[in-house]
């Protein structure tokens, strides 16, 4: 068996990882579609005739880009699908989070972690409906 000297790198934190970055279009885009129909259409600013990049407001490719800025002004977006996800970070925060911490844990560190664990000195659960909030924009579940 031959051992080949190989160059090893140390990676951190800090290192880009292409997986990671490869995903932010569409973080983009999904961020813009659980916002609203405000985000829809600062999303979709230039109609791109090349790569059909942005989808979210469906246009003609004959369209210049004076009418499609009349036909994104005159577009009215439902918003569902915010409704939706805020429906659903509610339902599963409806009760106050219960938190057991064992004997040995300071007194007082309960009530700091309920009321000011957010870097914002945010409850508990301010941080746990951020997080879900951000996670049901970012799941990748090849909806879009």
């Amino acid at each position: 068996m031959t051992v080949a000297n190989a160059a090893s790198t140390v990676k951190t934190v800090a290192d880009p990882n292409a997986e990671y970055d490869s995903l932010k279009g569409l973080w983009n885009r999904s961020r813009a579609v659980c916002s609203g129909e405000r985000f829809v259409k600062d999303f979709d600013t230039v109609i791109d005739k090349v790569s059909f990049s942005n989808l979210l407001l469906p246009f003609s490719p004959s369209m210049t880009q004076e009418q499609y800025n009349f036909y994104k002004a005159e577009a009215e977006l439902p918003g569902i699908v915010s409704q939706f996800a805020k429906m659903v970070v509610g339902g599963l925060l409806r009760k106050q989070p219960t938190l057991t911490l064992p004997k040995e844990v300071p007194e007082g560190a309960s009530d700091w972690i309920m009321t000011m664990l957010g870097e914002d000195d945010s409850s508990l659960a301010a941080f746990m409906d951020l997080a879900l909030w951000e996670e049901l924009q970012t799941v990748e579940l090849g909806y879009m």
